[in-house]
């Protein structure tokens, strides 16, 4: 089994570095979502045409991904990092009313919030973020990272806890899969990661996608009908 199998990366990225450490996770099985600008991407698409009218360097560092065009600066609020109470930080994203509704519901414990006129639709939320955040804020201030997180997948909302680390280097992940050994120092032995190409299967060599040619499915995987992702269109944020 590919040992990035199962696994889901969500890139911002662009040009070659990046693009090149997130294709080897592809190759070892990740599911690797590359977010780029609508209507340009990532600019390295443009660097040459000698690959049958494809960008070389484009080509090599992005095949087996696949591309969810997003204009993140387009006010999907609430939206980012917020802190919990244990000092911990939370990344969550809402995406649609319904998204509202429930956060109000099952994250904040506050459904009348979700009738309060100061937040009725997006551009409201935008408008009076300063508020909002606040709100959020107060509403996380008792709970632990892992709580908040709970609240989260029970409402169904995109988050991920962000990590320091030392989160990282105790990762249960890690552990579980023994990734890590011990080399020789000067100053003794110390500990270090496997490299990752230690798997039975070959790597992944899939297509190279074409700009946006996923968003669609991906925005129909995480909830939106056809009607809503017109509308993404239609507002140029995706």
């Amino acid at each position: 089994m590919q040992p990035l199998k199962g696994l889901t990366v969500v890139t911002l990225e662009h040009a070659i570095a990046a693009p090149f450490a997130t294709r080897q996770l592809a190759d070892l099985g990740a599911r690797v979502i590359k977010i780029e600008r609508p209507g340009t991407g990532d600019f390295a698409r443009g660097y040459d045409e000698r690959v049958r009218g494809l960008a070389a360097h484009f080509v090599w560092t992005n095949r087996s991904k696949e591309s969810l065009t997003l204009d993140v600066k387009h006010p999907f609020y609430p939206y980012g990092p917020f802190p919990a109470g244990d000092g911990a930080t939370v990344m969550l994203g809402l995406q649609n009313e319904r998204e509202w509704v429930s956060f109000c519901d099952k994250v904040l414990l506050q459904p009348a919030l979700a009738r309060d006129a100061r937040f009725a639709g997006n551009p409201k939320r935008v408008a009076a973020r300063v508020a909002l955040r606040q709100i959020i804020v107060d509403a996380f201030q008792p709970l632990t990272a892992a709580e908040v997180v709970a609240r989260l997948e029970a409402a169904q909302i995109a988050n991920a806890r962000v990590n320091t680390m030392h989160d990282v280097w105790e990762h249960p992940q890690l552990k579980a899969r023994g990734r890590w050994r011990e080399v020789g120092s000067p100053a003794g032995m110390l500990p270090a990661m496997l490299p990752p190409g230690t798997w039975n299967e070959g790597p992944r060599m899939d297509p190279v996608p074409a700009l946006g040619e996923h968003t669609d499915a991906i925005l129909a995987e995480l909830g939106f009908d056809a009607a809503g992702i017109a509308a993404l269109h239609a507002a140029e944020a995706v």
